[in-house]
């Protein structure tokens, strides 16, 4: 070795460093103004190891362990199979020259090569990272330079692999060479969550290896550990459908999507997200979900999550799925973007005016997704009945609008207009064409309805009841009966009143029920007198409408009946009618034979009352009707009006001579 001239007169070693089982080479250099005298040797125990003479060059070994030789230069001695306790420590060469002596000393570092390493915290049961930490320690002892270096392993198919990614920390004991071994220790803590990466199982076992340049190639390893599942954090969500990225779903009706993980473990979590129009603000999605747990065969945990919503309209957006394990980052799904068909909304404007002879205007509107509308002819309805199913409202283009005008309102419009539209998709209800209805309350003076029941029927000492149905909106505010001009008034005898009830009208040549006002007069114990025109009399604030009706009866029988002479041609009968029901009445005389009692009409028959020149000053009637041959004979006679007959006369036994 080259030595160190600088230090001349000094104790040095050559630069190889000291281990254990090797050489060393120490030298004891001689000052230039120095070159005779004699050269001590001692050991870390102050033992005279060797003398050599500085001029000629010779050497006394007081000890077989060492080699020494002297030179011109100085002294050397040649360690050979470095051992720490025997040579380490300090060395003292000393020249002296006469009575002058000079020393140097040297502290020589015995070093020596690693121990087999330990691994000090063997685990007795499988560790799952998943659920818990732990913490791993390797040490070796040494007295070595450099300071050995500690690496972590894993097994991979029965080999070793370097354990690359995680950290982990080494230290050294406080105790130094040469007195005491140094402790080196390296500590591997994997907290909970910790997952594998790269090609590292994730059901694994570790050791530690240790490797110094005085082992040459040779690592040495520890024991190993029992099995340690590292936790696997998810790679994937999967999506169904993610492929196409984009579902067409309906409103009301539930949209299921399921997310499913990579194996992962433990057991990973599902969130789902919902992604805004803009692509921000995303927030934890709230809504039906199920959850379901699998194991695959290496014993790693897919979750699958189930997602269902009600999907509502205006409701375009992302949805995607997002879960990770304990620790871990999350990893997120492909979005599926949802698009959201609705059945058309329908809202309904009334314009115009709802009057009598006005014009009314309805328009329908339609609002859903997709917007191409299909406007349907509107219905007109009163109750359940169909009145018409044909009207065509105004509608232009694709616009969303369709309006039905009634240029001349009347009684006949009142009901509902129903507005159908469809846009291809069902409703909650599951019909694809869309309904909505509006009401059409015809405002007017009041309207008889069924005019024809105006003429009522009774007989004398019975009761009638007249009653008038009509519709009124507004309400009505007077309603009276009037006789000859004058209010009919409520008596002992008489009642008149309202009620509401269900006739049957014909509209557009449609049988249908219409709910209307009932006016009411009863009159009990009829008289000859009651027989008579009534005017009912109907106002509300849009006017003032009036009816006329009328009580008759059938006629009585005739007051008396007889015969009165043989004229040259007939017969002539004398007669007073009786009351005649309040109609007109015309009157009929019929005979028959006394032996065959078959009932013949006379040649006067349908004699009407008011044929007065039949009448006789004192009010009986007088007809002549034709002669029968000759025989016995019996006449009878009765009125009839439009009501109805009479009751027969008393019979009159006539005797036609030869």
């Amino acid at each position: 070795m080259t030595k160190r001239k600088e230090f001349n007169g000094k104790l040095e070693s050559d630069n190889s460093i000291p281990i254990a089982g090797g050489n060393l080479i120490l030298s004891c250099l001689m000052s230039d103004f120095f070159n005779d005298g004699t050269i001590y040797w001692f050991n870390h125990n102050d033992t005279v190891l060797a003398r050599c003479d500085a001029l000629n060059f010779e050497c006394q070994n007081h000890t077989t362990s060492y080699r020494f030789k002297s030179n011109i230069n100085g002294s050397y001695v040649y360690i050979n199979g470095l051992e720490r306790a025997r040579d380490g420590g300090t060395w003292t060469c000393k020249h002296c020259y006469g009575n002058t002596c000079r020393q140097d000393k040297m502290t020589i570092v015995i070093y020596t090569s690693p121990s087999d390493v330990k691994l000090l915290q063997p685990i007795p049961d499988d560790i799952d990272l998943g659920v818990e930490s732990i913490t791993l320690m390797c040490q070796t002892v040494a007295c070595t330079f450099p300071a050995p270096n500690i690496t972590w392993y894993y097994m991979k198919y029965k080999k070793h692999a370097p354990f690359i990614g995680f950290q982990f920390y080494t230290n050294t004991s406080t105790s130094q060479c040469p007195q005491q071994e140094a402790i080196y220790t390296s500590t591997l803590h994997l907290p909970r969550g910790t997952n594998f990466s790269g090609n590292i199982p994730f059901k694994t076992k570790l050791l530690c290896g240790i490797t110094h340049e005085s082992l040459g190639d040779e690592i040495r390893f520890s024991t190993v550990s029992s099995n340690i599942s590292f936790a696997v954090n998810v790679s994937k969500f999967n999506l169904l459908d993610s492929k196409r990225r984009t579902k067409v779903c309906y409103e009301g009706f539930p949209q299921t999507m399921k997310c499913t993980s990579s194996p992962a473990r433990p057991v990973p979590s599902i969130q789902w997200f919902l992604l805004a129009n803009d692509g921000t603000n995303a927030s934890t999605f709230i809504a039906n979900i199920t959850e379901m747990n699998k194991t695959n065969t290496d014993g790693l945990y897919v979750k699958e999550s189930e997602l269902t919503i009600i999907p509502k309209r205006n409701q375009t957006f992302a949805i995607y799925c997002a879960g990770n394990i304990d620790g871990q980052p999350a990893v997120n799904s492909a979005n599926i973007h949802l698009y959201v068909l609705y059945a058309a909304e329908i809202t309904i404007t009334v314009t115009g005016s709802d009057h009598v002879s006005m014009i009314w205007n309805v328009t329908c509107e339609a609002s859903g997704f997709p917007t191409n509308y299909i406007f349907h002819p509107w219905k007109h309805m009163l109750g359940e009945v169909t009145i018409r199913s044909d009207l065509q409202g105004n509608h232009e283009g694709n616009s969303s609008k369709n309006t039905l005008t009634l240029d001349n309102v009347s009684l006949e419009d009142i009901g509902t207009y129903v507005c159908a539209v469809d846009n291809g998709v069902q409703g909650v209800d599951g019909d694809i064409i869309q309904t909505k209805a509006t009401v059409l309350h015809v405002k007017g003076k009041p309207v008889f309805v069924n005019k024809k029941h105006v003429l009522f029927t009774g007989e004398i000492g019975s009761s009638v009841e007249l009653f008038v149905a009509f519709y009124s909106d507004p309400i009505v505010t007077d309603f009276t009966f009037q006789r000859h001009g004058s209010n009919v008034e409520n008596t002992s005898g008489i009642h008149t009143y309202l009620s509401s009830t269900v006739v049957e009208v014909l509209y557009y040549n449609k049988n249908v029920n219409l709910t209307v006002s009932m006016a009411h007069m009863l009159i009990n114990n009829l008289t000859e007198d009651d027989f008579d025109d009534y005017n009912l009399v109907l106002e509300n604030s849009l006017g003032r409408t009036d009816l006329k009706t009328h009580i008759s009866g059938r006629p009585l029988m005739v007051a008396t009946f007889y015969y009165n002479r043989f004229m040259k041609d007939g017969i002539e009968f004398h007669f007073r009618p009786g009351f005649n029901g309040g109609r007109k009445q015309s009157f009929v005389i019929e005979y028959s034979s006394v032996t065959s009692l078959v009932w013949t009409n006379t040649s006067i028959t349908d004699l009407q009352e008011d044929q007065i020149e039949h009448r006789l000053p004192n009010g009986t009637y007088f007809v002549t009707v034709t002669k029968p041959s000759p025989g016995d004979y019996i006449y009878r006679m009765y009125s009839k009006n439009s009501i109805g007959r009479s009751p027969y006369s008393m019979n009159v036994s006539v005797f036609i001579p030869q």
